[in-house]
């Protein structure tokens, strides 16, 4: 039975890692730096369920903040810790979580209807990069066509 269990939470981690990892390039290189000392430590977390928990859960707020928030706040703004070891709720503050989790609901909501009206705005290639779901498996590979109409 654990054994299932910690199959579960290790592919849940591995495909948040992935979208992160797909998600960081579109930052400036300082976010990205950050986003690469975090997920060395989660990646180093793991070793009993509970651990493997607070890493999926780690890892999850880090995967809305950079999608959602299109950078870092608490507690990833800091540098990250060889391990982690307090619940992500003591650190973040359960009303600012709670925010987030809207914020995201919001998002991922507009994000799945594409007839609505802000899908019909112009974008800069910044804002449809955030607008694209992330790969479940292998590359996507996006390419612009711009006409004399374009300025």
């Amino acid at each position: 039975m654990a054994d299932s269990e910690e199959q579960k939470l290790t592919i849940m981690f591995k495909t948040d890692a992935s979208s992160i990892i797909s998600l960081m390039f579109l930052h400036p290189v300082p976010v990205r730096e950050k986003v690469k000392e975090w997920m060395a430590t989660l990646y180093k977390m793991g070793s009993n369920i509970l651990d493997q928990q607070m890493r999926n859960r780690y890892a999850a707020y880090l995967l809305m903040q950079l999608e959602v928030n299109q950078g870092l706040s608490k507690p990833f703004e800091q540098p990250a810790p060889d391990h982690i070891h307090i619940p992500l709720a003591k650190i973040v503050g359960v009303d600012e979580y709670i925010q987030l989790l809207e914020k995201c609901e919001r998002y991922y909501v507009m994000k799945k209807r594409p007839n609505n009206e802000e899908s019909k705005e112009r974008r800069t290639p910044y804002e449809l990069m955030y607008r694209m779901p992330p790969a479940d498996h292998g590359v996507i590979v996006y390419g612009a066509c711009f006409s004399k109409d374009d300025q």
